[in-house]
């Protein structure tokens, strides 16, 4: 036909073009625009125009853009070749123009118009190609006159029931220049393979008609559908047994997803079976992304299927019929659990999926009790004690919050728990003098004179100058801190402990005792930095974050202790004193603040000075948070820090 008639031919194609991807021409559809990320079905067809336009991205395309589109053809003469191969359409070339036609003269007026366009469309119907279907019969019925299909490892039962054929000789109609293979890929397509293995690569397939997605109605079934680039790849993996689609090229993934988003599949999910190479791997890469934003499941390489040496599945089927049975057996096999982890990632968020779990959790809980302070008044607080979660602990210097924190680790480890506690500040021997130090005010029987601080037990030197009772005491110290030290595990570290080194060492500790732990940050601010390109702020507040990761990852209590901001020494304890790191108000489970006792009631005016040199000092635990339970209960303490002593008042 001539180039006038071809373009007006080509142009009325447009809606059977969209039909043939599986596109309802009668309402908006996804856009095809590859560059536009269409949630939402934004593009139509226009009828009168033959065009399509989306009213989002704005592209008001004819069939020549679309097809540019969709292969990535930026040459208009390109398009122009690659539609008409498409649509099996031949230029006559030795007619450029036809004068003893009317329609090659331009029409003046609409009368003439109407009457051009009503020749033309009776001169195109004239020289249509002959319907496709004989042809494709006559094919069907000569595909056991060549010994192609057997040489690619495909019977003759499969070749009828995908109604294979064989065009023995050169055909002008369908541009199949050469003996070939012919592939029905859609009700007016097909794909034609040169039976000549040495052909020039240019010269071995020819494709006709709108291009398709062989074998799409494979995704309707209910058996997992391999994904694979080449009619002869689908076709190998259908003839050992399973299921398989083909893409017919890695360029039309985009017009596969689009039909999947209008014709959602039925089956379990797809094994990506793309070729063996590197335009292979991006292809399997983008189609786990494509299908993943769909929900779709997949399974690809990196989950198992591998074709080994082999470049595609057919080669693999003709290198070895059997090894190629049982690596599509061993995917299909595979899938389920695969497809399992997979939905559990997609769809672990769901609520009913988690009923068991939760109802497991509840049973599990009857036997697992909270973690006794050996404070009565703050178990009664925190509702029996230390649970699950986040606790922060926070105060301004001098008011003992690392002697409070050691002495709950103490009597949590009398109580049989294990505690580990990470030191940044202080040394093992320190940590464990101020236990010491306590027990032997604990035990004086009144006698104070005889207990003795952290630097008296730490000193040698002192030791010739205790009469034997004092002497008596430590040693009986000693031996009561050995009667639950086996619980106690510290860990020191000045600028090289942080939160991965914490998660490290307790699963270290419950993979070799299978129990869970207290665990004690002391303190949180001088932890080794997430990122040493981070603020101060931004470090502490990630630290936060990943320790509330590890309470509910372990299922344990971690207390941490913080500093205040210097601005709210001379005032009441609050939230407000945490503000310099926001994540411990929002990700903490429990928030305790410290004060000099009356430090709230505005008719007294604190002297913080005067009062932090009281024997003892009279401190207020005030609970600011919890997330489940009351806030604002106060617990009155006698601190004794000269021996490292805090008791219930």
């Amino acid at each position: 036909m001539t180039r006038n008639e071809a373009l007006d031919y080509a142009r009325g194609r447009m809606a059977e073009y969209l039909m043939g991807k599986g596109i309802n021409t009668g309402k908006p559809f996804r856009c095809l625009n590859p560059e536009h990320e269409d949630r939402n079905p934004s593009m139509r067809y226009d009828r009168k125009r033959g065009k399509i336009k989306c009213f989002s991205c704005n592209v008001d395309w004819d069939i020549f853009d679309l097809v540019g589109a969709e292969y990535g053809i930026r040459v208009e003469k390109e398009k122009f070749d690659k539609t008409y191969e498409l649509l099996g359409i031949r230029i006559d070339r030795e007619q450029r123009t036809e004068t003893n036609q009317p329609i090659a003269s331009k029409p003046a007026n609409a009368e003439q118009k109407a009457v051009y366009h009503a020749k033309a469309k009776q001169q195109t119907k004239e020289k249509l190609k002959p319907p496709i279907a004989p042809f494709l019969e006559a094919c069907q019925a000569s595909h056991e006159e060549t010994t192609y299909l057997k040489n690619r490892g495909i019977s003759f039962e499969t070749a009828k029931r995908f109604g294979l054929g064989f065009s023995q000789n050169k055909n002008a109609d369908y541009n199949v220049p050469w003996p070939a293979i012919i592939i029905p890929t859609g009700p007016e397509s097909f794909t034609a393979r040169n039976t000549n293995p040495e052909a020039e690569k240019n010269d071995r397939i020819r494709k006709f008609g709108p291009s398709e997605i062989f074998n799409f109605e494979a995704t309707q079934g209910g058996e997992p559908v391999f994904i694979t680039e080449g009619e002869f790849d689908m076709l190998a993996v259908e003839e050992v047994g399973y299921r398989a689609i083909s893409l017919g090229s890695a360029a039309n993934i985009n017009k596969f997803i689009n039909l999947l988003k209008d014709n959602p599949p039925k089956c379990p999910g797809f094994i990506l079976l793309m070729d063996n190479d590197d335009e292979g791997k991006a292809a399997t890469h983008k189609l786990e992304k494509e299908l993943d934003k769909l929900g779709i499941l997949s399974m690809g390489p990196s989950d198992g299927a591998i074709l080994g040496e082999y470049k595609d599945p057919n080669a693999f089927l003709v290198g070895c019929w059997d090894d190629f049975r049982c690596t599509m057996a061993d995917y299909v096999s595979l899938a389920p659990s695969v497809f399992d982890r997979k939905r559990n990632e997609l769809f672990g968020d769901n609520a009913a999926a988690h009923i068991e779990a939760f109802k497991e959790g509840i049973s599990a809980s009857a036997s697992t009790e909270a973690i006794s302070s050996g404070f009565r008044q703050l178990d009664f607080h925190l509702d029996g004690g230390f649970h699950e979660g986040l606790y922060v602990l926070g105060a301004i210097t001098s008011l003992g919050k690392t002697t409070l924190a050691l002495q709950l680790g103490d009597q949590i480890a009398q109580g049989g728990t294990d505690v580990l506690i990470f030191s940044l500040e202080m040394s093992r021997p320190e940590l464990m003098a101020k236990s010491v130090s306590r027990l032997t005010f604990v035990h004086c029987s009144g006698q104070k004179q005889n207990a003795k601080t952290v630097r008296g037990i730490l000193s040698g030197k002192r030791y010739e100058g205790y009469s034997d009772t004092e002497k008596g005491l430590i040693n009986y110290a000693v031996e009561e801190y050995r009667k639950y030290a086996d619980y106690i595990y510290i860990s020191m570290g000045q600028g090289d402990i942080g939160v991965a080194q914490i998660r490290e060492r307790i699963n270290k500790h419950l993979n070799l005792t299978n129990r869970r732990p207290f665990v004690i940050i002391d303190y949180l601010q001088i932890l080794a930095p997430y990122d040493p390109r981070s603020t101060d702020k931004q470090n502490t507040d990630k630290a936060v974050l990943e320790l509330k990761r590890i309470s509910r990852d372990f299922k344990i209590p971690v207390l941490a202790i913080s500093s205040f901001n210097r601005e709210n020494y001379a005032n009441a304890v609050s939230l407000v004193a945490f503000k310099e790191s926001g994540a411990i108000e929002y990700s903490a489970d429990v928030i305790i603040g410290l004060q000099i006792y009356g430090m709230g009631d505005k008719e007294n005016k604190i002297d913080i000075d005067a009062e932090k040199q009281a024997d003892p000092r009279r401190i207020e635990l005030k609970i600011l948070k919890n997330r489940n339970g009351p806030t604002g209960g106060v617990v009155d303490y006698a601190y004794y820090p000269k021996f490292n002593f805090y008791e219930e008042v």
